[in-house]
């Protein structure tokens, strides 16, 4: 996968951060060389905009040969270019650009089944019963980009790994009416089965568990060279971090999810038992 506009650009920065701290030097000692604010240098090195003078001026600063500012000038206009979200109101924040670049996920939502296993009437559903004002084109506009991100699932140009664990309760809870429940049922059977997609149970019997505080997901990026990410959403917002310290925590906190849920065979056998039931 060569990623998209967004991590061509976090690619670019990250590059940039390597240098400055081969050369020994702090944001601040570069960013008054540069002329520029120590956050504006920040921006860059987590794949904010820079252009093309001020790179040339980076690069000339780190010691890096005329020969190689090309591979960086590349990147850089590789990085201009609109991800498909923008056309859906979307800019290049969130977690929707970050998806967009991971080859693996993983998942743990106690508060709705995940984004990319959702049909499109149980995610109109979250969506109008959140409480969040929307226009009708913003909702439409929001269940098409869910749909759009499954599609990765299925791909084989620029395919997703979807491992996600779920308590049961998720399976009881009503969202939208039992129709619509026995659909959204019946997609997470048939999406399990997919060989990109790892779906498992924390059977309500387990009790408490080590993630009891809420979600959170883990992104990794394969070839781009990037360091895994947690995103954790909560109830006023959403951070994202690649800090060590925190991604190993999260690592760990997921494995120890996966060994109290049930395997995904036997998740998929509780799913149809629920499904049947009148």
């Amino acid at each position: 996968m060569g990623g998209t506009a967004r991590g061509k650009r976090r690619q670019l920065g990250r590059r940039l951060k390597v240098l400055r701290n081969q050369m020994g030097l702090t944001t601040d000692e570069v960013a008054i060389r540069m002329e520029m604010s120590s956050s504006a240098l920040n921006r860059v090195e987590l794949g904010g905009p820079i252009n093309i003078h001020a790179l040339r001026s980076l690069l000339d600063l780190f010691g890096v040969t005329y020969d190689r500012w090309p591979e960086f000038e590349n990147m850089l206009r590789a990085g201009a270019e609109r991800g498909w979200w923008h056309a859906f109101g979307l800019k290049d924040k969130g977690y929707v650009p970050l998806e967009a670049d991971a080859t693996l996920v993983r998942e743990y939502n106690p508060i709705a089944l995940p984004g990319l296993l959702q049909t499109s009437d149980y995610a109109k559903a979250l969506f109008t019963g959140s409480g969040e004002l929307r226009s009708d084109e913003r909702l439409r506009n929001d269940i098409a980009v869910r749909m759009i991100r499954q599609k990765r699932l299925t791909s084989t140009d620029d395919p997703i790994e979807l491992i996600s664990v779920i308590p049961e309760s998720l399976l009881h809870q009503r969202i939208g009416s039992l129709k619509l429940m026995d659909k959204q049922l019946a997609h997470l059977i048939k999406l399990a089965a997919l060989d990109t997609v790892t779906l498992q149970v924390i059977p309500s019997e387990v009790g408490a568990h080590p993630a009891m505080s809420g979600m959170f997901i883990l992104l990794s990026f394969d070839d781009l060279g990037e360091p895994d990410v947690v995103y954790v959403e909560h109830a006023v917002g959403a951070v994202n971090s690649d800090k060590e310290a925190l991604v190993e925590g999260a690592t760990l906190k997921f494995e120890q999810l996966r060994a109290v849920a049930l395997s995904p065979e036997d998740s998929i056998a509780l799913i149809r038992k629920i499904a049947e039931q009148p």
